[in-house]
């Protein structure tokens, strides 16, 4: 699987590499409805790279077969917790408290 990554997605600091390991290596992914016709979109969460790191949550597009296509991630957020009812799976010290930018 190719992980093509917008420029979208780095808006808030987070490396191609930080973003790639997510991806390849979750903790948990699901699916959210997507607004545009055709796109089938993945949540993931994950640390970085280290064990101890803060979560990531990336969001991706899965459409195009082969190719994940992932436009957006950030550090997770308490709000994307409580909306996915994620509390069962996440440790909560490990989300960061503020954003890189």
């Amino acid at each position: 699987m190719r992980i093509e990554i917008k420029p979208s997605a780095r808006q808030h600091g987070l490396s191609d590499d930080e973003i790639r390991a997510v991806v390849s290596d979750y903790l948990l992914r699901f699916s959210i409805t997507a607004r545009r016709p055709g796109a089938k979109l993945c949540v993931y969460v994950g640390p970085a790279a280290e064990a101890k790191a803060p979560y990531i949550e990336v969001i991706a597009d899965h459409a195009d077969h082969g190719v994940v296509v992932v436009f957006h991630a950030i550090l997770l957020r308490t709000s994307t917790v409580q909306a996915a009812n994620l509390d069962q799976y996440i440790d909560i010290n490990r989300i960061a408290g503020r954003q890189r930018r």
